[in-house]
């Protein structure tokens, strides 16, 4: 790192080149992502909430989900803030498709999280007090794989990792400095956060907590931490009420129940791990968010958080003037790791729900990196690690790409489609559809596809691509059989290579592991016996 003091004076400008590139970057790749499961039905909720705005305020407009009212809407419990200003923004630029309306949330996603990763570096910076270690945590931060690609597409969970940096941030100087204008500003941020996604709420209960710990061991006087809570709580419960339509008529009463139909949330589907399915409706085991970090968080960036966990326990008996900064950030990842092993909380998908721990997990790395280079005697150790962990990690986000949501470090094993969940929202459906047009001449091209995101990503190819294919409801007219193998019957017929999995035309692939298969079947419907899913051919 002294290398690089020369480059002091040019600090400000390269600062703001990485975050103007990595701004470009975005822009840039973000229509190479599909659509998930997700975004059209999120965005079907901020069409409900829309509606309820306009008649909450007396405004005469066309209804955009008339079929619905949000007073009885089976998804009223969810944050829309991000969805309703995203459905604002279409109907004032007159986006008119499927692809722009989409694209419209891709972008969006992306220019959220963005704006959250300026809040990390604020973060890192307010703690080492030096440009280059920050920067090198905002690649620990970026260079997650799976992270990155869900900051590109995920409505829910790659928004509030946006909030949720933000509030790391102003969390942190609320406590040591419990001022009413970092009142104001983390109670803002937090609302934005509780407003994306209501598992948000865990930071105004650590906030108490922290602001409580600084009065109790003599640090904050009771006026000023009994004065900064109550503009905190106002602020925060004011403009999560603003943001949330649902809770305009009954505040609190539906806040706790949104609080609590969310904290027990059911998911009838099942997920794989280590080879296994499991039921997140019943009970998961302790180990399942555990082993999905593991197995996808870079191994190097894993190796410098466990140095961090060792170098804040050496902080914990030293007493170190930064421990409380460390301490701050590691709650907002222990304590809902903890909360969801012991209340055994349904997570399906990988880890997703829980991504918004991430940067916290980045943060604490980068305390280990720093840390290890303060003790080391060999100098050279630690960068040469560094550069190893971020040279690898741009390899891999090229490799992957667009499909580092399905990225698995080493520890994976082989055969990891067999054994996890891969490509469970469908997204390189959209690429499946690009290669077939590059390899089928047909005018109009038959097909069905497993599940809807293969609906979604036909309808979110450019207009003249998507006139190339015609969707086949019933298989027998299909002349070719796209699948995700998103679930156990399809994974077991592909296994065996049964009915429709019999002649493969082409694979997408993450890494060197199928993620889509797509597969000819015009040939073998005269053979076909039964119904899907008990497909038996005719000897």
């Amino acid at each position: 790192m002294r290398a690089l003091t020369q480059l002091d004076p040019y600090a400000p400008w390269l600062i703001r080149a990485f975050f103007l590139g990595y701004l470009l970057l975005g822009l840039w790749i973000a229509p190479d992502y599909g659509v998930s499961w997700d975004e059209p039905i999120q965005r079907g909720h901020g069409m409900v909430s829309t509606d309820y705005i306009n008649r909450f305020f007396g405004i005469e407009a066309e209804r955009y989900a008339p079929e619905f009212e949000l007073e009885t809407y089976e998804h009223r419990h969810y944050g829309v803030l991000f969805t309703v200003a995203c459905f604002k923004l279409e109907r004032l630029l007159g986006l008119d498709s499927f692809r722009e309306y989409h694209l419209l949330r891709h972008y969006a996603v992306f220019i959220v999280f963005w704006l959250g990763s300026i809040g990390f570096y604020l973060l890192l910076q307010h703690r080492f007090r030096n440009w280059k270690w920050a920067l090198v945590g905002m690649l620990f931060l970026l260079l997650c794989p799976r992270i990155f690609a869900h900051s590109f597409f995920n409505v829910k969970d790659g928004v509030l990792v946006g909030a949720i940096m933000w509030a790391l941030y102003t969390m942190v100087r609320f406590v040591e400095t419990p001022r009413w204008t970092w009142a104001l500003a983390h109670g803002f941020v937090s609302a934005i956060a509780i407003d994306i996604r209501i598992v948000a709420i865990i930071v105004p209960a650590l906030t108490v907590a922290w602001i409580a710990v600084g009065f109790f061991s003599g640090k904050t006087s009771f006026w000023k931490a009994f004065t900064a809570l109550g503009i905190y709580g106002v602020a925060t419960l004011v403009f999560t009420i603003a943001g949330w339509p649902y809770l305009w008529e009954d505040p609190l009463g539906r806040l706790l129940e949104a609080y609590q139909v969310m904290g027990n949330y059911q998911w009838g589907g099942e997920v794989r791990l280590w080879g296994e399915f499991l039921y997140p409706k019943g009970s998961l085991p302790w180990y399942y968010l555990p082993s999905w970090m593991l197995i996808t968080i870079p191994v190097g960036i894993m190796l410098f958080f466990l140095a961090g966990l060792w170098r804040l326990g050496y902080r914990l008996v030293k007493r170190s003037p930064r421990l409380r900064t460390d301490a701050i950030v590691l709650s907002l990842l222990a304590i809902p790791v903890g909360m969801v092993i012991l209340k055994g909380s349904v997570l399906y998908d990988d880890w997703r729900q829980m991504y918004f721990i991430y940067p916290s997990f980045a943060f604490l790395a980068l305390t280990g990196a720093e840390g290890l280079h303060r003790r080391l005697r060999a100098k050279w150790a630690v960068p040469f690690l560094l550069a190893l962990t971020i040279g690898m990690g741009i390899v891999q986000m090229v490799r992957y790409h667009p499909f580092q949501h399905v990225y698995f470090n080493v520890l994976a094993g082989a055969h990891r489609e067999l054994r996890f969940d891969q490509d469970y929202w469908g997204l390189a459906y959209k690429q499946a559809f690009e290669k077939l047009l590059e390899m089928d001449n047909s005018q109009v091209i038959p097909f069905y596809t497993q599940n809807y995101p293969g609906t979604a990503n036909h309808a979110f190819l450019p207009r003249e691509k998507e006139a190339r294919f015609r969707q086949v409801w019933e298989e027998k007219g299909a002349k070719y059989y796209l699948s995700n193998f998103r679930e156990r019957r399809e994974l077991n017929l592909f296994r065996r290579k049964a009915f429709p999995f019999i002649e493969p035309v082409f694979f997408i692939y993450a890494g060197k592991t199928p993620i889509i298969g797509v597969y000819r079947v015009e040939d073998y419907w005269d053979r076909v016996e039964g119904k899907q899913g008990d497909w038996r051919l005719k000897e």
